[in-house]
């Protein structure tokens, strides 16, 4: 009871403190960068992954760019890195041509424009309505009286904080101004031998066929004995049987 008692007031400290942030957020308007920013994507295949690997790295290192996130895949047909790279937009162009350089086929680039400022406000929006959110949801828990209430109003609380969470990260990436985005697809087309597919077909052809060839020897023939002997033991015995009736109906006077 008295864990319930402090979370319930911890709730209502939120409460307050939420409410005076939201009305600090939304008069203060001075934060809201300007600008335009570089945002693109290309998609490369190389001759070789690793050296080629190896040349992005010394590329932004050039450039005084970087990797933010990287993803790698091994498949049968092919290797391939997604990447996100930061670049100072005055090096943009340039980070993007030394890339092209490095690539065996361009399948696709694309590079655009982005005013900044319409992405932040947006945000900002997106922010105060979760906000808002969260408010009716804490007064939700400040008004009931029941546990069960209080503990969903808790969960949904937890989901609307985290998303709160992830767009001031998104807010703080679009405030560094000065840097673009490229999402970079790196992938080297692997050498598949045929030989090595045909093989196995034939062996598991060969496999059934041994297989079925067992079941025959093991399995129909010694039905096929066993049907034979029983049929030719009862068609032996009627004839038998119907040869003493014949001979008795001869011995017969009668």
């Amino acid at each position: 009871m008295i864990n319930k008692f402090l979370q319930i007031f911890s709730l209502l400290f939120l409460l307050s403190f939420s409410g005076h942030l939201l009305a600090q957020q939304t008069n203060d308007n001075t934060t809201i960068p300007s600008g335009m920013v570089k945002q693109g994507n290309i998609d490369m295949q190389v001759a070789n992954y690793n050296i080629a690997r190896n040349q992005i790295d010394s590329i932004l290192s050039k450039w005084d760019s970087f990797i933010a996130s990287e993803e790698e895949s091994n498949f049968t047909t092919k290797k391939v890195s997604k990447m996100t790279i930061r670049i100072p937009n005055d090096n943009y162009d340039k980070v993007v041509n030394a890339l092209k350089t490095i690539a065996s086929n361009i399948n696709s680039k694309n590079v655009r424009l982005i005013d900044i400022s319409v992405q932040y406000k947006e945000l900002i929006k997106k922010i105060e309505t979760k906000e808002q959110v969260k408010l009716k949801f804490l007064e939700l828990v400040r008004k009931s009286k029941l546990v069960d209430e209080i503990d969903r109003a808790q969960e949904k609380l937890k989901d609307v904080n985290a998303n709160i969470e992830a767009m001031k990260n998104q807010l703080a990436e679009i405030s560094k101004t000065n840097l673009g985005v490229l999402d970079v697809e790196l992938f080297q087309q692997m050498v598949v031998h045929k030989t090595t597919t045909n093989e196995a077909p034939m062996d598991l052809s060969k496999g059934k066929m041994q297989d079925m060839l067992l079941t025959f020897f093991l399995l129909v023939i010694p039905t096929a004995l066993i049907v034979f002997g029983v049929t030719f033991y009862y068609t032996r015995r009627k004839r038998k049987k119907k040869s003493r009736n014949i001979a008795r109906q001869t011995d017969s006077p009668w």
